[in-house]
């Protein structure tokens, strides 16, 4: 099995190592060079001395290397000890060899055997017997009888009885030094062998018997450190502590040589825990030695040098001991294990390789041993006393190596912490104390300090803890940034400072805390430990190394500042200048084990594979979730494809998946898995551990990916150490931002400039562009009309123009017009700087060769020549090429099989598993038992056994995974008509997505997934032909853009992910930067060029002039063109039939040139319509997604078109070329695309709201329409917490079924919008300081909505997904607490427009035409005065003036009807608007001075009403015909054409002109097609259905909007049934007709529909029976009882019926006749009066409720005054349809 957990480094591969540095080897001495080691091991074994104390060394005592001499008191010796020890004496560094034999039977003995010492001459190790030589004592002379032991304290280091041992406490009473606690008591104490306490200062000294501590717990040692620490930095008197300092130096001899009860030495430190308690010394004894210094007025000197502190040394006796973590881990495993004790299920562990795996890598670390704890108190008894003992001494030994490890710099991938470690010591004290409580025994337990060490984890770790406890008094966050290119985790300045700069961060952090008003002093003492001790491990470091650490300035001002704010003025440090680089992290582990996890053959393939990743976990399982009826099935992800959203899984994407279920289906999808682990791993060189049983990359495949890319050979990056030294880096191919030329107006500007202008001296000195001369400056054709986008990159190309000039072999390059160039982009460091280095890059298809200019360093906004990279290096296309690997396995072989010849590449048959055909290059297609190889015909056992060992999987599939066909590698791959490589990617990516919203993806499979999706964004920059990725006016040129944008794409979601786990602005990693491919999209001249191509075989529909530069005018474009998507809809029709041509058919290579320019403009209006820099772009002012999506449903049609035309064979199809691209992953926060989605989802708010209160003006979102004169705050922060607690209010309780489903539908919809939004939100917020504009917006209110869902609809499995999926943290922190301005805007268009004439006359306001007018029903609803009023009625009265001019003129029109739909559609959209803002008038005006203002009724003008349908019905007959000639079998023709189909005698029909059309009726339907429909919706979506025409279906789309429209300006009253069932369905069941209602949420609904539905919702909140809830409403009203009639959730329904309905008469009032009208009243009134009797009775308001709900005789007049206007074929003069017959109450 692979696992991704480490990469081992390749110097010793045994097996011990673990990838993580675990097992330290027994001869790693962490100190000593390895070839000193080796070097004093050759030398003892050739000297007879030194090589006798090994020569009788017993075997015989086991593993532990060391046994129990039951004479001496159970001490544990080992039989020969040795020290390697280092000196340094007058600058001279020698490593001496100690010998110590402890064997009885050879006499007991120790030695100085040698010195080695390096001569200076030649540079060798050579040995030093001058001083140094030979000496040897034995163990039997008496102590004191030896003159070279310093005097000791007698007695001290002995033992006494067997429990006993001194631990050096009464150094203290030597010192005569007191010390006392809190309350002034003593607590200098002793505990004698009767556990009695008693002060030493007070008791009798007795040197012999009580001045001894315990020895079972190192807690003794932790307090007189404690003790000593503080006693050192408080007590100014250097004499007293240089007795202590003395004093420790006699204790560090009486360790280091102990001696026994009888006087005796046991030999050289050979007590088990004394090397231990030698390193506690000896970090006392430095502890001392630098308070020492720091006191002394002649040594702590203000310099960096070592010179100057010579005389003040630290003295640095050290202490080194190896520990075998592996070694302890696996005997303890195995103690438990020999006794039965199930560990495996316990503790997740069954070796030592688990608790690497699973254990010290992952957050299991604390439980794991806390877990053992429990397990070993549950079985201790189990044990022996000496297994007992072994435990301990096994944690004790992990306990000290973890803190060895990390407080050591030469330590990597330390996973662990001290808080970890700390919690380990606990326990390792927590069995000790059982074992003495429990069995009486005492266990030697002897734990080491930490090391000091500025550059350990340890000490970097503790310094960001400080950091971050006193920012937090200070009330500010720390950030920690990741910098990928340095390798470091850096806390950023600004955040701890509020600077950039280093040195002034930190005087201002500390200033800060001078200036601090500290509430609780306790904030600070919980500092004052952690602080002290960074200061002891600085003045360690200080004195012997003889300069300051990185970082001590800022700890010395910061402790200085923290005692000062306690009071302890007198602890003043001085501050000794040094770097202050803040790093916390400079390592990157590259020792990560792999995981088990450019032909069009090997992308296709690399492609499966990163799907089948995607949609698998670790384990090879399909991630599936549950259906609506609680199946489990693939996880299905909606996409775009060709415009048209679809719903797919991985069943769609592989062929042999389509088809299978259930245990087929997973077993397959495991089978694929693994092969694809297979391939993926088979990328980079690896090889197969048998000791470890385990397979490992030979270095991370990241670091691979880095060295073997394009963009490090191109760029050759570089950062700037402190010292001006230059470091290489290798960069990351997703790291890299890459700007493509398209020569556009800028590129050719710089060309222009470039060639225009000779260099000469003048200029060669000139750095700066805005330097040179005047004259030519003014040679930049420069234009102050440029979109933003191009004014942010003008800058950086005037001076990269400047210096091409400089050079002669860039100027050179652009003398070849066809030339283009890059701009790569991307980071480096200069010492703690942060430098943007934009580098030239350009590239010449003439002659194959790319020139790697040179490279601009932006620093504070200014260019400079890169002093490294200025010369410009040349590479060939097949250079760079061979250089752009992207992996370092190149290993295969051929094969001959049958005669025919087989490659042979672990994983290569991965595509013939998924059941691909390809498709060689004669057109032959070949079946995967074609091209693979069945298992059965080859089957290499030796392969086999390999990968299976190496992967974990067996090669037992139907074909071989190892070998294809030699000549796949010429093939194409035969995709299916949708899945084709973007769909793909794009799949992968919307599933990682999913996945981790959802939870289902962990940090292996997201590894596997970035590594292998960075490989093919590395292999898509660069190809044989193409070189690097650039602009040329071809098909693959655009091909390879939308690739690599893709490619970066998929890297730019896993950053998105990757951010949001490491929380990174609020957490110690860096946030990762999004890169991308981007280019400036010619849309103006990309289409023109396109349409004067198809204008060379249609002259009369493409209008298009040869000299045409604007696109804004589109009836200079096409013929009867009103706009964008006019164009794209004739060009794309005309296109069409210029194929089938009999005559003068296009060519290819013209449909390849139209193709291509069609496509760039698209892509360049979705560009600007998602990027912030286009926002107010007039050629995006009128588009909308929904606009774009069809464009991309035209251009689909257009583009399998030319295949079925020109496409032989799939490898020359152009649909495999030529895409348009998906922007989501690039959107901007700031863009039209988000304006426009913001107020769309504010929109849909409001129609929730509206639902509820059942306002007649139902108002959506108010903006301001003039630019000069704003009435509200553009921001509308105040606005949202307004909206947010009123959808807190909104409730689904006790109401019907539908009206719950409605509900929740709704919810779920503007929650789905929202997290289209949140995501690009969070993308940009994690990118930067502050929150982006309309983030608190767009987090608020999926926050409020998502809480609803689950409140209202908690059982419901959809929403509980919903609730699960939501992230509502971003940075730890909760996003309904995020606070950013929320403006929102029309800004970009009532800024360039005049706005009324814009919206009233120009048909493309269309998007805008409600928001002008419910700005002016806001603006009347709050007129306060009679003025005001006045002014609005005649404001009304002059837009009603402006609309009848329009209809006359539409009414005038003699040309053709065709011409005249967006003019017809934006007209109805008006008079609608207009007709509200009337109802709105008349319902808030109770005075009669606005009789003058009218409806507009379309149906009393019968000109206008026959002309807008007309223009309706001829686009569905048109599109019905098309559908009908193209799918002869669906229908049952008894005539030719529709018309002739359709009977007129019935059928309605509509006049335009001249013109006259019938609409065909249900029954015409029924009779033309087979298949039995119902209804005429049922015959629609039975024809769009069977509909392959996208034009057609566009033409459909458009004829049921206007349908829409004209539907919503009826009267609820006479709205058709059919009509609204019509519109309902469609949109419900094709997604193409899914905004036919303008996004609008509101019910579409007849009066007696909306009736019906408040009559069951009341129903249901009162609990009525379904028969009551048939009966009429007013019956169901007063069938409720009086007390559920008080519930207020019932009354505000009926409140808002009455609401409704009386709506309903206002709004008839004045279009339908008199007659009518009374009808209407009277229903209106008899249904007051039939519930007046319940309604006294229940409501206290009543009166209120009634006043407020009558109509006034305003209405009545109004009605009379315009109804008499009423023309008699006006259907309004019929009466109203109500839904039952009212009661008979009376109303007054």
């Amino acid at each position: 099995m692979l696992n991704s957990d480490g990469f081992p480094d390749n110097t010793n591969n045994n097996g011990n190592n673990n990838g993580n540095n675990n097992g330290n080897n027994n001869g790693n001495i962490n100190s000593i060079p390895r070839d000193i080691f080796i070097e004093i091991a050759k030398i003892c074994k050739e000297t007879a001395e030194c090589k006798k104390y090994f020569e009788y060394h017993n075997t015989d005592i086991g593993t532990n290397y060391f046994k129990p001499d039951k004479s001496d008191d159970n001490n544990f010796k080992s039989e020969v000890n040795f020290n390697i020890v280092k000196t340094v004496i007058n600058g001279e560094t020698r490593y001496h060899l100690f010998t110590a034999d402890n064997k009885p039977t050879t006499g007991q003995r120790m030695a100085h055997q040698f010195a080695l010492k390096i001569d200076k001459n030649t540079n060798k190790l050579v040995v030093d017997n001058n001083n140094y030589g030979f000496k040897e004592r034995s163990y039997t002379s008496n102590s004191n009888s030896i003159d070279s032991i310093p005097y000791r304290l007698p007695n001290y280091g002995k033992t006494y009885g067997n429990t006993i041992r001194d631990n050096g406490i009464g150094i203290f009473h030597e010192a005569e030094l007191r010390f006392n606690d809190a309350n002034g008591n003593h607590i200098n104490y002793y505990i004698n062998d009767n556990s009695v306490s008693a002060d030493i200062i007070d008791a009798a000294f007795d040197r012999r018997n009580l001045l001894h501590v315990k020895r079972w717990g190192s807690g003794s040692y932790n307090y007189v450190e404690e003790l000593i620490q503080d006693f050192v930095r408080t007590n100014p008197n250097t004499n007293t502590k240089t007795k202590v300092l003395n004093l420790l130096k006699i204790l560090s001899t009486i360790k280091l040589f102990p001696i026994n009860r009888n006087n005796k030495f046991l030999g050289l430190s050979a007590g088990a825990g004394h090397p231990e308690e030698l390193s506690r010394i000896f970090n006392l004894i430095s502890t001392v030695q630098a308070s020492i210094n720091n006191s002394s007025p002649n040594c702590r000197i203000v310099r960096r040098k070592r010179a100057f502190l010579n005389n003040c040394p630290c003295n640095i006796l050290k202490i080194k001991k190896s520990y075998d973590i592996e070694r302890n881990i696996s005997e303890l495993i195995e103690k438990f294990k020999e006794k039965n004790i199930n560990i495996k299920e316990i503790l997740n562990v069954d070796n030592v390789e688990d608790y690497f795996n699973n254990i010290e890598n992952d957050e299991n670390f604390d439980d794991f041993w806390e877990n053992l704890l429990n397990l070993y108190k549950d079985n201790s008894r189990q044990f022996t006393t000496e297994e007992r003992n072994e435990i301990v001494r096994n944690i004790n030994e992990v306990v000290n190596s973890y803190k060895d490890r990390i407080s050591d710099s030469k330590s990597t991938n330390v996973k662990i912490n001290e808080n970890n470690i700390s919690n380990l010591e606990n326990a390792l004290n927590n069995i000790g104390d059982y074992n003495r409580d429990e069995f009486n025994e005492n266990n030697n337990i002897n734990v080491v300090d930490y090391n000091k060490d500025s550059k350990s984890k340890y000490f970097k770790e503790k310094l960001l803890k400080v950091l971050k406890k006193v920012l937090k008094v200070l009330n500010k966050p720390v950030r920690v940034n990741f910098n990928n290119e340095d390798s470091n985790l850096k806390i950023d300045p600004k955040s701890i400072g509020d600077s950039d700069n280093i040195d002034e961060s930190i005087d201002n952090f500390v200033n800060g805390v001078k200036d601090s008003e500290v509430s609780n002093e306790n904030e600070l003492i919980s500092i004052v430990n952690d602080i002290d001790e960074l200061q002891n491990i600085n003045d360690y470091e200080l004195y012997s190394n003889g300069e300051p650490s990185d970082n001590s300035e800022l700890v010395s001002k910061l402790n200085n500042e923290i005692h000062n704010k306690l009071g302890n003025e007198g602890n003043g440090i001085e501050v000794i200048s040094s770097e202050n680089n803040l790093i916390i992290d400079d390592t990157i582990g590259n020792n990560v084990r792999i995981n088990k996890s450019n032909t069009d053959f090997e992308k296709i393939s690399n492609l499966v594979a990163f799907a089948i990743f995607a949609a698998g976990d670790k384990d090879g399982k399909l991630i599936k979730e549950k259906d609506s009826n609680g199946n489990l099935i693939p996880i299905s992800i909606p996409i775009m494809i060709n415009g048209e959203e679809k719903v797919i899984s991985i069943k769609d994407v592989v062929p042999d998946l389509k088809n299978l279920e259930g245990k087929d289906l997973d077993d397959k999808f495991s089978e694929l898995y693994d092969i694809a682990l297979v391939k993926y791993s088979e990328q980079f060189e690896n090889y197969y551990n048998e000791e470890m049983d385990i397979g490992y990359f030979n270095r991370n495949p990241e670091e691979t990916i880095k060295q073997q890319n394009v963009m490090t050979h191109l760029l050759k990056p570089y950062n700037k150490l402190e010292d001006g030294k230059i470091q290489r880096f290798n960069i990351a191919p997703k790291d890299v931002h890459i700007h493509v030329s398209s020569d556009d107006y800028l590129d050719k500007a710089f060309k222009s400039f470039i060639l225009g202008i000779e260099s000469d001296d003048d200029i060669n000195n000139i750095e700066k562009f805005n330097d040179l001369p005047e004259n030519i400056r003014m040679q930049w054709n420069s234009d102050a009309e440029l979109p933003e986008e191009y004014k942010s990159r003008e800058p950086l190309y005037k001076a990269m123009a400047l210096y091409c000039i400089k050079s002669s072999k860039c100027k050179e390059y652009f003398k070849d017009d066809t030339t283009s160039f890059n701009v790569i982009t991307y980071d480096s460091q200069d010492n703690d700087k942060t430098v943007v280095n934009h580098s030239l890059v350009i590239n010449d298809d003439t002659n194959k060769a790319t020139l790697s200019a040179f490279t601009l360093n932006e620093i504070d906004n200014e260019f400079r020549l890169d002093e490294m990279h200025n010369n410009g290096e040349e590479f060939t296309y097949e250079e760079l090429y061979i250089l752009n690997k992207n992996g370092d396995n190149d290993n295969l072989s051929k094969i001959k099989v049958d005669d025919n010849e087989y490659t042979k590449i672990p994983g290569i048959g991965f595509l013939a598993a998924c059941g691909y055909d390809i498709e060689k290059m004669d057109g032959t297609v070949l079946s995967p038992s074609e091209y693979g190889l069945n298992n059965d015909q080859y089957n290499d056992a030796s392969d086999n056994e390999i990968i299976e060992k190496k992967f974990g999987v067996t090669n037992n599939g139907k074909f071989n995974m190892n070998v294809v066909k030699s000549d796949v590698f010429d093939s194409k791959v035969v995709l299916s008509h949708d899945i084709d490589e973007s769909i793909m990617k794009e799949f992968g990516k919307k599933i990682l997505i999913h996945r981790h919203e959802t939870g289902t993806l962990d940090d292996e499979e997201l590894q596997t997934l970035s590594i292998h999706s960075e490989a093919m964004l590395g292999r898509d920059l660069c190809s044989e032909e193409g070189g690097l990725v650039h602009y040329a006016d071809d098909k693959n040129s655009q091909t390879r853009f939308i690739n690599v944008k893709e490619s970066m794409n998929i890297q730019n979601v896993l950053k998105d992910i990757d951010n949001d786990r490491s929380k990174c602005l609020t957490t110690n990693n860096k946030c990762s930067k999004k890169m991308q491919i981007s280019k400036s999209f010619d849309v103006e001249g990309k289409l023109i060029s396109a349409l004067q191509t198809l204008k060379k075989y249609d002259s009369k529909n493409i209008k298009v002039k040869e000299d045409e530069n604007d696109i804004s005018v589109p009836k200079e474009l096409c013929e009867n063109a009103n706009s964008l998507m006019d164009v794209i809809k004739i060009s794309s029709q005309s296109y069409k039939e210029q194929l089938q041509n009999s005559e003068t058919p296009i060519t290819e290579s013209d449909s390849e040139t139209f193709i291509l320019g069609i496509s760039e403009a698209l892509n360049g209006l979705n560009y600007r319509y998602t990027n912030s820099y286009y926002l107010g772009h007039d050629s995006i002012r009128s588009l909308t997604q929904d606009k774009l999506n069809d464009m991309a449903f035209l251009f689909a049609d257009i583009v399998e078109s030319h295949d079925k035309k020109f496409s032989t064979s799939n490898s020359n199809k152009i649909s495999s070329s030529v895409k348009l691209i998906d922007f989501e992953s690039n959107t901007d926060s700031q863009s039209k695309f988000v304006n426009d989605k913001l107020h769309e989802i504010l929109d849909n708010v409001s129609d929730l709201f509206n639902e509820n209160n059942q306002e007649i003006s139902d108002i959506h979102t108010v903006d301001n329409m003039d630019i000069n004169n704003k009435q509200y705050d553009d921001d509308r922060s105040e606005e949202i917490n307004d909206i947010v607690e009123n959808l807190k209010q909104i409730t689904a309780d006790n109401s019907d079924d539908e009206t719950k489903e409605k509900l929740k539908n709704n919810l779920i919809e503007i929650h789905n919008k929202l997290s289209q939004l949140e995501r690009i939100f969070d993308r940009e917020n994690t990118q930067q300081e502050n929150y982006v504009n309309n983030s608190e917006m767009v987090y608020k209110l999926n926050q409020v909505i998502v809480d609803q869902l689950n409140a209202l609809y908690g059982n419901d499995e959809e929403v509980n997904k919903i609730v699960e999926q939501h992230k509502s943290t971003i940075n730890g922190i909760n996003k309904s607490e995020v606070k950013s301005s929320n403006v929102l805007t029309l800004d970009h268009v009532i800024g360039k427009v005049v706005v009324k004439d814009y919206i009233l006359k120009n048909h493309e306001s269309k998007p805008y035409v409600r928001s002008y007018f419910d700005n002016m029903k806001n603006s009347l609803l709050y007129a306060d005065s009679d003025e005001e009023r006045e002014r609005f009625i005649k404001e009304i009265q002059e837009i009603k003036n402006i609309i009848d001019e329009r209809i006359e003129q539409f009414k005038s029109y003699t040309d053709s009807p065709e011409n005249h739909y967006e003019e017809a559609d934006h007209l109805i959209e008006v008079i609608n608007n207009y007709n509200s803002l009337v109802a709105t008038e008349l319902d808030s005006n109770v005075k009669e001075d606005d009789m003058g203002i009218k409806y507009i009724d379309i149906n009393n003008d019968r000109v206008l009403n026959n002309r807008l349908n007309y223009i309706r019905v001829a686009k569905f007959n048109k599109a019905i015909e098309a559908i009908m000639e193209q799918n002869p079998n669906l229908f049952n023709l008894k005539k030719q054409s529709l018309k002739e189909n359709i009977n007129k005698k019935y059928a309605e029909s509509y006049q335009f002109g001249e013109y006259e059309i019938f609409e065909p009726r249900t029954e015409d339907l029924q009779e033309i097609i087979k298949d039995v429909v119902k209804s005429k919706s049922d015959a629609i979506i039975t024809i769009t259905d069977a509909a392959t025409n996208r034009y057609q279906l566009i033409e459909l789309k458009q004829c049921e909007e206007m349908k829409y429209k004209l539907i919503v300006h009826e009267s609820s009253f006479y709205r058709k049934a059919e009509d609204v069932d019509e519109i309902n369905r469609l949109t419900k069941h094709n997604k193409l007709f899914k905004n036919l209602k303008n996004n609008s949420l509101k019910n579409l609904e007849t009066h007696e529909e909306t009736e019906n539905r408040f009559k069951n919702d009341i129903a249901a909140s009162a609990g009525l029976s379904q028969d009551i809830k048939n009966e009429p409403i007013e019956y169901v009203i007063n069938s409720i009882d009086d007390e559920k009639m008080n519930n207020n959730k019932i009354k505000e329904k009926v409140k808002r019926l009455f609401q409704f309905k009386k709506n309903e008469v206002t709004k008839a009032s004045g279009v339908v006749s008199a007659q009518a009208f009374d009808l209407i009243l009277n229903h209106y009134n008899s249904f007051m009066g039939s519930t007046e009797k319940k309604l006294k009775a229940t409501y206290n308001d009543y009166n209120d409720f009634s006043k407020k709900n009558t109509i006034s005789n305003k209405i009545n007049k109004f009605s009379k005054i315009h109804s008499r206007n009423i023309h008699s074929e006006n259907p309004h003069n019929n009466p109203p349809k109500f839904s039952k017959n009212p009661g008979t109450g009376n109303h007054h």
